[in-house]
Parts: structure tokens; sequence; C-alpha cells
């Protein structure tokens, strides 16, 4: 799961193969901090699917 401080340190290119990776789609046009954001409103929405819970 990235937090907000790890997002804003990527390029714009690696937020959009997060992006990719987690099933957003449409993000070529989008700015790097509203990419940023979509990305957590993502994590968000669903937390079991993105989170790594290291006693498992």
């Amino acid at each position: 799961m990235f937090e907000i401080s790890e997002l804003k340190a990527k390029t714009l290119a690696d937020l959009q193969v997060i992006a990719k990776s987690i099933g957003l789609s449409k993000t070529s046009q989008l700015k790097k901090l509203d990419l940023v954001y979509q990305i957590l409103d993502t994590q968000a929405a669903n937390p079991r699917r993105y989170f790594f819970n290291s006693r498992n």
C-alpha cells in the first residue's frame, strides 16, 4: 500500500505504471498530483487488495 509521500516522490511515468497495475484506466491525461490521488482513492476503496500483512 502506497503512502502519499512515496507516490509524490515518483515520476509521472512510474505513477502511470502503478495505476495500470491496480486497474486504473484513462490516466494518460491526468496531472501527476491527480494521479497520486486516484491511486490513493483506489487503495482506500479496496484496502485488503493492496495491503500487505507481514504476519501472514
